[in-house]
């Protein structure tokens, strides 16, 4: 199972960043966070969203603050002087709803799992993950986990 949804985040990811936040991606599945490259000098924002259905468990979005303006801009059409915190945490918590959303439907099917509302998660709060998935963009690298319970 593990293997079909890492199969499917993958999928989704590329789906929703290039259809939603015009962000052709490259990506690619790594096994811990220390090597995922996220940690360093960068403001980190992270969201999380939980689900239940055939299995349960979280999905976590974790994105430097500036590819989160750029997907921001993209998204709202709007230039980032005009775009507050409110609209990066929003951009934030929609494009984890999509994502994880995509994926679930392509494991078992829309009605097979209910999805949580998101929410936002301190940046340095790093989850205990079952798989993650880098995403690398010309404008930074994020990582999204799935952790299940």
């Amino acid at each position: 199972m593990k293997k079909n949804l890492i199969t499917a985040m993958k999928t989704s990811i590329s789906e929703v960043m290039e259809a939603m936040f015009y962000l052709p991606v490259e990506i690619s599945h790594g096994d811990t966070m220390p090597r995922c490259g996220l940690i360093g000098s960068q403001e980190i924002k992270g969201g999380r969203l939980g689900f239940t259905g055939p299995c349960s468990g979280c999905f976590s979005l974790f994105i430097p603050r500036d590819l989160l303006a750029v997907m921001t801009e993209n998204f709202m059409g709007d230039p980032r002087e005009t775009l507050s915190m409110e609209h990066f945490e929003g951009v934030l918590k929609e494009g984890l709803n999509m994502i994880a959303g995509n994926t679930l439907r392509k494991m078992a099917g829309a009605s097979s799992y209910e999805l949580q509302v998101p929410g936002m998660v301190d940046g340095g709060t790093l989850p205990d993950t079952t798989a993650l998935v880098q995403v690398e963009t010309m404008d930074g690298t994020m990582t999204v986990f799935i952790e299940l319970d």
